[in-house]
């Protein structure tokens, strides 16, 4: 974890990027994304041209049966929305520090 920034300068670096209109986000965007960086769900960086990136790591699983067959997501539903058509493995976020085992258990 030595290439991630302290979530003091991660939260720094969001609030600059707000304050010099570089980044539009509502007041309840960036309540999430402070939320986030403070409870180690993502990382936040300064690229080349000094755009803040958020940096999310996910663990995914493969699994597969002996005949090829795999599990994956096809969709999902939700009351408000109805179903939304989402192939994708299964997966979940990595906290900072976690190992890819830990996140999946």
């Amino acid at each position: 974890t030595s290439d991630l920034l302290s979530k003091d300068v991660e939260l720094n670096l969001l609030d600059a990027a707000v304050s010099s209109g570089k980044l539009e986000l509502s007041q309840d965007q960036q309540l999430m994304l402070q939320n986030e960086v403070n409870q180690g769900m993502c990382c936040l960086q300064c690229d080349d041209q000094e755009n803040l990136v958020r940096i999310v790591a996910l663990v995914a699983l493969q699994i597969k049966r002996d005949n090829g067959d795999m599990f994956v997501q096809v969709g999902s539903w939700s009351k408000g929305a109805g179903m939304r058509a989402a192939c994708q493995l299964p997966a979940t976020k990595r906290r900072r520090g976690e190992l890819p085992h830990q996140a999946v258990c």
